[in-house]
């Protein structure tokens, strides 16, 4: 009759992200060479359950980063595996509008209006189609100032109308 030898848990080594998880697997080995899945049946363990956790079917979960070693005992032997918790690179940042690009567009509308063309139009990315004529073309001159501040300071400060003070004289 074979009789257990060892008890090998796989993966034996990973690396997951913390809020992740990896399933780990036990497999008894018999003297005669057999193995058989015991994974259910197998008692699992961290060594440090504050970078992961596992529960009762070899299910790690990553809750903090570091290095831990996930055990899986069974049948007085015991199978180790290596998991390694990382934190998860942050979110890329928000995409930026092209506020140069948007500034030229809305510069070119407004010389195409200009020239006699009743509706003119911009797609915004944060907006998207809007439309000017001349009952709205005030608004089309407000984001053009808007954005020659953004992409210009200096220019939106030298072309920044200034007050005309009118002194009355005797």
């Amino acid at each position: 009759m074979p009789v257990l030898t060892n008890i090998v848990v796989a993966p034996p080594n990973g690396s997951i992200e913390t809020g992740w998880t990896q399933q780990f697997t036990a497999i008894a080995v018999y003297s005669n060479g057999d193995g058989a899945d015991v994974t259910t049946s197998a008692a699992w363990s961290s060594s440090d359950p504050t970078i992961v956790t596992v529960d009762s079917s070899g299910l790690a979960t990553a809750v903090g980063f570091g290095s831990v070693t996930v055990s899986g005992a069974y049948g007085g032997f015991t199978g180790q595996a290596s998991l390694v918790a990382t934190i998860p690179p942050p979110p890329p940042p928000p995409s930026t509008p092209d506020y140069a690009a948007l500034l030229a567009l809305a510069q070119q509308q407004m010389a195409l209006y200009l020239s006699g063309q009743a509706v003119v139009s911009i797609d915004n990315p944060q907006l998207g189609r809007v439309e000017y004529n001349r009952t709205n073309i005030s608004d089309l001159q407000r984001l053009i100032n808007d954005l020659t501040a953004v992409v210009s300071p200096e220019l939106a400060l030298a072309t920044r109308r200034r007050p005309i003070s009118i002194e009355a004289w005797p």
